[in-house]
């Protein structure tokens, strides 16, 4: 390790959360106060950043009325919602009053619908200044219509028309908003391989990993086209054993140039930073030097080896 200072040492360590989750305002998470958040970034040593769903476009919502509630086994409700229903001051004013960074997720939806979701991504920034709020960064999310449960995964790969369809379809969508220049980065771009362990016929997409590998190599080259980040999600490896980027993908991404996001998809306080010790030392290891958080929209670059005092490293 390179030494900093007297007593000092570098060692690979992440000081953004940058995707927490508010609770029940997520739609499918227990509520607390948002005062807790900061509370555990406090004792974790990080700087948390919101990215909570954003709002589906009204007359999204007007044609899918599924999204409103919960599907046992298929999906979850949404939680924010503009127009009827109205609770984004509600949430808004608890960010503000908890002095929490913000950011939203933004689902890319089915073909058409993407100057919509743009329409919400200009009504957020809106409404968050009438709060004193700054959003941070629009991240690029894929919870329709699968919404990350292995019966609503199975459902959309049968309407599809099977687990080739679905991953062009998948990846398709995720560049054209990519494209835009309106996002900075895309969450949890290998979620859909969540289930790669569990589901009982093996992997959904063992059969099409050529495909799938040329998705994402066409993905991560729009991605660094339009400057858009990739996320590092560490709650992956709740589900299948490690984080939302494998280690091919962490390697490819570095090649291409595309920067590299961190977050802990916490969606109660005590998951903040969870994995966030061995997430850095498996970027350090693929040779990644920096990460990004953002501000204002704008990536900023954060040496992954920090400066730690000497006894913190020594045990």
């Amino acid at each position: 390790m390179t030494t900093q200072g007297s007593g000092e040492r570098a060692t690979p360590r992440l000081i953004h959360d940058d995707h927490v989750h508010a609770g029940a305002f997520s739609g499918h998470a227990e509520a607390f106060a948002l005062g807790e958040l900061v509370t555990a970034a406090g004792k974790a040593g990080v700087r948390v950043s919101l990215r909570e769903h954003a709002p589906l476009p009204p007359a999204f919502l007007a044609n899918h009325p599924d999204v409103l509630v919960e599907t046992p086994g298929l999906g979850y409700p949404v939680g924010l919602r503009i127009g009827e229903g109205d609770n984004l001051d509600v949430f808004l004013s608890a960010v503000a009053a908890a002095g929490l960074p913000l950011g939203f997720e933004i689902d890319a939806l089915p073909p058409g619908w993407l100057p919509d979701s743009l329409a919400v991504a200009s009504l957020l920034e809106q409404r968050a200044a009438q709060h004193g709020l700054q959003v941070e960064c629009f991240n690029l999310s894929h919870h329709y219509p699968w919404d990350m449960s292995f019966g609503g995964l199975a459902r959309a790969l049968d309407r599809a028309g099977g687990a080739r369809a679905f991953l062009t379809s998948y990846f398709a969508t995720l560049r054209a908003y990519a494209a835009t220049g309106r996002f900075g980065a895309v969450s949890h771009l290998e979620a859909l391989r969540k289930f790669d362990r569990t589901a009982a016929g093996g992997p959904p997409f063992a059969s099409h990993m050529d495909l799938y590998q040329d998705e994402v190599d066409e993905t991560l080259a729009v991605l660094h086209r339009f400057g858009v980040a990739v996320e590092y999600n560490t709650n992956g490896s709740n589900y299948w054993g490690q984080p939302f980027l494998t280690p091919e993908t962490v390697t490819a991404a570095i090649a291409a140039g595309v920067d590299i996001v961190v977050g802990s998809d916490a969606h109660r306080p005590a998951a903040v930073a969870q994995g966030f010790d061995a997430a850095a030392q498996a970027l350090a290891n693929a040779g990644l030097r920096h990460v990004v958080t953002f501000r204002n929209q704008r990536a900023i670059a954060v040496p992954l080896r920090q400066a730690v005092p000497s006894s913190a490293c020594d045990h």
